[in-house]
């Protein structure tokens, strides 16, 4: 104990002494994972046990990884030549790294758990170790979040209790047809399969908690709202990737497919998560709050994708997962940026108006707004379509039209944002443009970040096919295995 506590401290002072070598060193080991990653997902490797079958690894899961790894790199650049963010911060980035790493290869119900409370309670510390104005909001994600993982737990315990088992290849096993009069002869047939259901149940009401899909979206608003927007990155986007991930793991491996084929919770989560993140988006005008609606929205057509259970879903999911987020980094660098500008936190949606200094930035901004929203030909459309084509080719009509229609709404809450920026007058007061402009482009990472995003968002209709085959090849693969 003796020694692990001065490692700790020796590894801590390090870190408050050397922040910029540190993150640029986390930047380099994800850089290398992500290589390896890609290696490992071009070597054809089948589904592969891991201590003792606690874990498991595939091309699906090797492909997600390499996504996670990318998008972490991303948002860490954010802490490129910031000191005013503790050093803690950046170790306990890499505890919520490993835990989504091994949330989404986990395949038993006790690893699962741990790799779960492991990413949250790392982002319970990020909520609130930044500023005391995050504390309430900290501490609301907490409870909350605790609240979750108890009705998590409470479904693990139930079919614990009722099957024995713990790994997902046993719940395989016990559905097969030639196991079905033996489990009617230790329970009644109805009985078994109303518990299992039940706890199937509790288990993804657990994680559409944690990831803030509607009815249990209570508390995104409030936290992304308190909290620094360099915190709100990683919750808004690293908190529920992982989350969508392991469902999405979970539903191509077959696990509780008896119960799961309908998917009638997620589906119904789905349609509340279009109708209120839209609806109550149009009367938010704090930035940080309108963009926590805007993802309960954006979550209700990710959970579309991830309710079908068709081939072509799954090459849409991930098409989708993968564009949304790419966007939504642009948009959180851009605010980034105008923060560094007016040395002062966000708070509504006219405080980005100095960002009419820079043109740069603003036709950025627009164009990843216009993504979110869905205009043709940005990326952004192309996920819509691909979503909405599949729904409505296996027969989801009434969904696909509340989506199309939420897509509508949630553009008027995207337009007011264009508006401010580019059509707003400004104060007499103001400060000199070319002041500001040098003030805005001051960080090197995010403008290249928001370059290369910008431009994958505005020209992929030119070349799709590089994404468009990389997601239909796990389609295919899903489908073989």
């Amino acid at each position: 104990m003796l020694t692990a506590g001065i490692i700790t401290k020796v590894l801590v002072r390090t870190v408050t002494n050397n922040k910029e070598i540190f993150t640029r060193l986390i930047i380099g080991v994800l850089i290398y994972s992500t290589i390896l990653s890609y290696q490992t997902y071009n070597t054809s490797i089948q589904d592969t046990p891991i201590l003792g079958g606690l874990f498991h690894t595939n091309n699906l899961i090797n492909g997600i990884e390499m996504y996670i790894f990318i998008l972490s790199v991303l948002l860490i650049s954010f802490l490129i030549g910031r000191d005013d963010l503790v050093a803690e911060y950046r170790i306990i980035l890499g505890f919520s790294i490993l835990g989504m790493i091994t949330l989404i290869e986990s395949y038993d119900l006790i690893s699962t758990f741990l790799a779960i409370e492991l990413q949250s309670l790392s982002l319970y510390v990020i909520a609130t170790i930044s500023r005391k104005e995050a504390t309430a909001a900290g501490l609301k994600y907490f409870l909350l979040g605790s609240l979750s993982s108890a009705i998590f737990l409470l479904g693990l315990v139930l079919i614990y209790s009722l099957t024995g088992i713990t790994q997902y290849d046993g719940f395989n096993i016990l559905y097969a047809p030639i196991n079905e009069l033996t489990t009617s002869n230790i329970i009644g047939d109805e009985e078994y399969k109303n518990f299992v259901l039940g706890g199937i149940i509790l288990i993804t009401i657990g994680l559409l908690f944690k990831i803030g899909a509607a009815p249990f979206h209570n508390w995104a608003p409030d936290v992304y709202d308190n909290v620094p927007t360099i915190v709100t990155s990683w919750l808004a986007i690293m908190g529920k990737i992982s989350i969508l991930s392991f469902l999405f793991v979970l539903k191509s491996t077959g696990v509780f497919a008896e119960s799961l084929e309908s998917f009638t919770l997620i589906t119904l989560s789905a349609t509340l998560s279009l109708i209120i993140g839209s609806i109550l988006g149009l009367v938010q005008y704090r930035i940080k709050r309108l963009l926590a609606y805007s993802s309960i929205s954006h979550l209700g057509f990710l959970l579309i994708g991830l309710a079908i259970d068709n081939g072509l879903a799954v090459s849409s999911f991930l098409f989708y997962m993968f564009q949304y987020w790419l966007s939504l980094i642009s948009i959180f660098a851009i605010l980034i940026e105008s923060e560094t500008h007016q040395k002062s936190s966000l708070q509504s949606i006219s405080s980005l108006r100095f960002l009419k200094f820079n043109p740069a930035l603003i036709f950025a901004l627009i164009i990843s707004l216009f993504s979110l929203t869905g205009i043709p030909p940005l990326i952004g459309f192309f996920g819509k379509q691909m979503i909405l084509y599949t729904s409505l080719l296996n027969g989801y009509y009434f969904i696909s039209t509340i989506a199309i229609c939420t897509s509508v709404i949630s553009a008027a809450y995207y337009l007011r944002i264009v508006k401010t920026i580019s059509f707003t007058l400004e104060d007499n007061n103001s400060k000199d443009p070319r002041e500001s402009l040098d003030s805005l482009t001051s960080s090197r990472p995010l403008s290249w970040i928001i370059s290369i995003i910008t431009l994958i968002t505005l020209l992929f209709f030119i070349n799709t096919s590089v994404l468009l085959n990389f997601t239909h090849g796990f389609a295919v693969w899903n489908l073989l295995s």
